[in-house]
């Protein structure tokens, strides 16, 4: 006996898909219109890794008000990332 409840929850992410892509074409949207290019500001400092001088950063507030922000640098050669 086919079971037509089990059939439908396997089509479900064909379905799915099929259904963003006409939400996609109704909008006009391109995939690469998704995509955010960030550009962060670039610094001088030294990597601890590969000793590139210049590094991206940005920061974030990861603690309480009351302390300062965290700083997170990226080098522009080699990608390692650091905090402080």
């Amino acid at each position: 006996m086919y079971n037509t409840q089990h059939s439908s929850i396997r089509q479900a992410p064909y379905i799915m898909e099929n259904f963003l892509g006409d939400i996609r074409r109704e909008l006009k949207m391109d995939l690469l219109d998704e995509v955010l290019v960030v550009q962060r500001p670039v610094v001088t400092r030294s990597c601890p890794k590969c000793n590139h001088s210049k590094a991206e950063y940005h920061s974030i507030q990861t603690r309480s008000a009351d302390e300062g922000e965290t700083v997170f640098y990226e080098c522009t050669k080699c990608r390692y990332k650091s905090k402080e």
